[in-house]
């Protein structure tokens, strides 16, 4: 089975399939930072923006008056890259045109600038990332059979963010990043935020996770809690998400029983913990981990709304 290992020792093309948002870019990037050309160029060129004219001129560069607003010589990715790694993002987006292009720079690895006649040859090594199913695109005539086949030899599924084995490990690096990034190291995650962070389902994959710690860290002081994460996640989702770990559950049904007992039989301990078979001791002790306020009628009182009726 082929591994992320594997990938930084291959000299070939490698085609990266995932969901958007899943990290393809940042894997592109590890795999050209623990490979041999670690000492060369990382370039990475987002065609799905470039027209068809842009492509070519920037991905091979142009001569000067090859075309209108050509007024001067332009190096392309493919020189300026070297020996190092090219990162073509989104090459399902290429029309069949574009794809022609490409596949003359895969087979034969070379190229010509636009408005030159002079080949040149690439000496990097092409990372393709797509997320797009390619086969069903070959299917369909929008993609190159000839192409497809040429860069799937080494092809590596990027799974999603949310069944990453290593999802908390992650989680971790990117609080640290952040802190480091927006120097803010001395912040620290309550475990509400971090239980939340766990088993968050990110529809947006690792790219959410990305945005949401950023967020986090930037309207975070000293402390982040539950009330620093952005507005598009509903508090719904908070609330259902926290409820999936099993001591924070507990522990919300604790605090709310014993609140409610208490007002029921007005603060008093000896007979609440009498009527509810729980030791004084044990009482005692969670009305202060809880801080349950028996002491103020009115203060206890304020709680009854909130209350949930487990009983």
């Amino acid at each position: 089975m082929l591994t992320k290992n594997h990938l930084t020792k291959i000299n070939e093309n490698i085609l990266l399939i995932g969901e958007t948002g899943v990290g393809k870019s940042f894997l592109a990037k590890w795999i050209h930072q623990n490979s041999k050309r670690s000492q060369n160029k990382f370039l990475q060129l987002n065609i799905a923006t470039l027209n068809s004219q842009l492509f070519e001129s920037e991905l091979f560069g142009h001569k000067k008056g090859s075309f209108t607003g050509a007024t001067s010589d332009k190096v392309g990715f493919c020189e300026n890259v070297g020996s190092g790694t090219l990162f073509i993002d989104e090459i399902g987006e290429l029309d069949l045109e574009q794809q022609k292009k490409i596949l003359t720079l895969v087979e034969e690895r070379t190229y010509y600038p636009v408005g030159s006649n002079q080949q040149k040859k690439f000496n990097g090594v092409l990372v393709f990332a797509t997320n797009k199913e390619l086969s069903n695109e070959v299917k369909k005539g929008s993609f190159r059979k000839d192409l497809y086949y040429r860069i799937r030899s080494y092809m590596f599924e990027v799974e999603p963010f949310n069944n990453s084995r290593d999802k908390k490990i992650r989680i971790i690096e990117e609080i640290n990043n952040c802190k480091m990034k927006q120097n803010k190291l001395n912040i620290v995650f309550s475990m509400d935020l971090l239980n939340f962070l766990k088993n968050y389902h990110y529809p947006g994959n690792l790219r959410e996770l990305r945005q949401i710690i950023d967020y986090i860290v930037f309207m975070a002081n000293d402390k982040a809690c539950l009330e620093h994460l952005p507005s598009w996640i509903a508090k719904s989702e908070v609330g259902s998400v926290n409820n999936d770990c099993f001591y924070e559950a507990q522990g919300k049904f604790e605090q709310s029983f014993l609140t409610k007992k208490l007002l029921k039989y007005q603060g008093r301990i000896n007979y609440t913990s009498e009527m509810i078979n729980l030791s004084k001791v044990t009482l005692i002790s969670k009305i202060k981990k809880y801080d349950i306020n028996i002491k103020d009628k009115n203060d206890i009182s304020k709680l009854r709304n909130n209350l949930i009726d487990f009983i």
